[in-house]
């Protein structure tokens, strides 16, 4: 089945706000801190944030999630995988996306 693409998703203000101050007062905790906000984000924030994800978007690079991206970037990995040292943004998103596929199937029924 094709994707719904009725409204751009927005950020919501909260989560932008509530990542800028974890990307402001950065420390040892702050990717458990991200994916805090990611496991509890609405499905909108979520795909607002994947939009930042595709490259060949007319706002790639210019948008909330290129903002926080780099703001949020070479986090210690808390949680080592034995494949990454650092985490970053995107990363975090992509383990969220990642788990709510794996525990919903919601897009298949």
């Amino acid at each position: 089945s094709e994707v719904s693409r009725t409204a751009t998703p927005r950020l919501s203000r909260d989560l932008k706000n509530r990542l800028s101050e974890i990307a402001i007062s950065r420390d040892a905790s702050s990717a458990q801190k991200v994916r805090n906000l990611l496991k509890g984000a609405s499905v909108g924030d979520l795909q607002a944030l994947l939009r930042g994800l595709d490259s060949e978007r007319a706002a790639y690079g210019r948008d909330d999630y290129c903002n926080l991206l780099g703001r949020l970037s070479s986090m210690l990995n808390d949680k080592p995988d034995g494949d990454r040292r650092q985490l970053s943004l995107a990363s975090l998103l992509v383990n969220e996306i990642e788990k709510r596929i794996a525990d919903g199937d919601s897009y298949a029924k």
